[in-house]
């Protein structure tokens, strides 16, 4: 069980209360986001006692990002360092670390004095392996795949009033797509790499030894808490799940196995029944039956043909209905713009003529003009 893994470390006992904001459940899982899982393992096998805070809004945490750890719940700041949610767990676990809950130490104190260094060089390398590989492929599973976005999209929304639920998830997806410009297939094709790596290490331990943890060692590590969520996520979150990944997670049954045991050591409590249980793959799509099948099965008689008649006139009273909506609209338009002209050639009637007052002043001075030679012959 969890506590002969690792003993509670100096950590808990003088934070109790720690808070850990991460994204909501779901399938099963804790969260659906695989950064955040990554901390909620590390900090169960490390025995650090903390609140989990599930939401969908990264606002709600003192550094407006998920996952989010705080040691003590009246800080006003966070561990986190990052921009991304991968960034952000390091964070977390950074913090850990620095204040006394560092797996990769107590893992390899309980090596041999002969192999420390082969260890500590072995667990470094090997989780920056993972972090470059299998992290990119969850990010883009979840934000940027277009087959799992909207699984994730409709998984988030409920969590958040109108219109968060729209907006965090699309600024969320344009800021993974710019921080990821390579291709789709290329980030999952090095997440299977990966899988490849972590298999043949589990398949590389000496007779005798653990293999509970994929160092081969008593004690887990950062390795095992960050593989471990990578994998449980696209073997439990089929929705939201890459396809390829999974289908590469088939093929390598030694990894599923040890991925889904240390999770029942992990996350499940003494009593309940293990939640990590693989989720099958959604069938492809189905195309539509046509209008002439629909009717031929839709039951005898003429009952086919009696439905199909209401939705044909259910749309053709729709269609009507907006073309009269329009037809309205444009008609009250035409008569505003003619009132308007008649007003203006109203107020121009009222104007005098151009050149009407200059002719009307020649003819009376031509009459005076007149008169005054009249006067001069007489």
């Amino acid at each position: 069980t969890l506590p002969s893994l690792c003993p509670p470390s100096r950590m808990s006992a003088s934070s109790s209360s720690s808070a850990l904001y991460v994204w909501p459940p779901a399938f099963t899982l804790p969260s659906l986001c695989p950064s955040s899982l990554y901390v909620l393992a590390y900090l169960r096998l490390a025995g650090i006692q903390h609140t989990p805070i599930p939401t969908s809004e990264p606002s709600r945490s003192p550094s407006s990002q998920l996952p989010c750890f705080d040691a003590s719940p009246d800080a006003s700041a966070s561990s986190h360092v990052g921009d991304d949610a991968v960034a952000a767990a390091r964070g977390c676990v950074d913090a850990c670390v620095a204040r006394g809950a560092d797996l990769d130490a107590k893992a390899t104190s309980a090596v041999s004095t002969t192999g420390r260094a082969r260890f500590t060089a072995d667990a470094t390398a090997y989780l920056a392996m993972a972090e470059a590989t299998l992290a990119p492929a969850s990010q883009a599973a979840l934000w940027i795949d277009p087959k799992t976005w909207t699984a994730v999209r409709d998984v988030l929304a409920p969590g958040m009033p109108v219109p968060l639920n729209w907006a965090v998830a699309y600024r969320m997806r344009r800021a993974t797509q710019l921080a990821m410009p390579c291709r789709l297939e290329d980030v999952y094709a090095s997440a299977v790499r990966g899988y490849d790596v972590l298999d043949r290490l589990l398949k590389a331990h000496p007779p005798g030894a653990s293999s509970r943890f994929l160092l081969g060692g008593t004690q887990p590590t950062r390795l095992d808490a960050f593989a471990m969520a990578h994998v449980l996520f696209h073997l439990c979150a089929a929705p939201c799940a890459a396809t390829p990944l999974r289908e590469a997670l088939d093929a390598r049954p030694d990894l599923t196995r040890w991925a889904t045991r240390l999770a029942a050591d992990v996350f499940v409590k003494e009593g309940e029944a293990p939640f990590c249980t693989p989720m099958p793959l959604p069938p492809p799509p189905t195309p539509p039956p046509r209008q002439s099948e629909s009717r031929g099965t839709s039951g005898g008689g003429g009952s086919g043909k009696s439905a199909s008649d209401e939705e044909r006139a259910y749309r053709r009273g729709n269609i009507l209905a907006v073309v009269s909506a329009l037809g309205a609209m444009t008609l009250y338009a035409l008569s505003s713009i003619e009132w308007v002209e008649d007003e203006d050639d109203e107020e121009l009637s009222r104007l005098p003529m151009s050149g009407e007052g200059t002719s009307a002043e020649a003819e009376a001075e031509a009459e005076e003009a007149e008169a005054d030679e009249e006067e001069a012959g007489e």
